[in-house]
């Protein structure tokens, strides 16, 4: 987990998180869960490029999560549709639960 140090430990941390990433493609669309390492928030999305996407928010291109860096995927999910994807995005932000969110992570890294 990266809590503070360099940029070059934030760009090493990332270009972890985006090898974890690659490695499953089966999927073409996907919802995540980011964790603000600053403020431990939670930021849920969708996407149909999920390496793009996690890029764009580690580096600070994506205004919701900007000011919550450094960030750390700790959940995804893939879809084969993009309804799927949307309908279960909607349903986890609709719960608007801590609680929730740190019980799906939990069940996803027991897998």
């Amino acid at each position: 987990m990266f809590v503070r140090g360099s940029l070059a430990q934030l760009v090493e941390h990332s270009a972890l998180r985006r090898a974890e990433v690659s490695q499953v493609s089966e999927y073409m669309y996907w919802v995540y869960i980011l964790e603000s390492l600053k403020d431990y928030g939670y930021y849920t999305g969708s996407t149909s490029n999920l390496d793009d996407r996690l890029e764009r928010h580690y580096s600070g291109r994506s205004k919701a999560t900007k000011a919550r860096l450094p960030l750390e995927l700790v959940y995804k999910k893939g879809f084969q549709k993009k309804s799927e994807a949307l309908r279960f995005e909607r349903y986890i932000k609709r719960r608007k639960s801590k609680q929730y969110i740190a019980h799906l992570i939990r069940d996803h890294a027991g897998r």
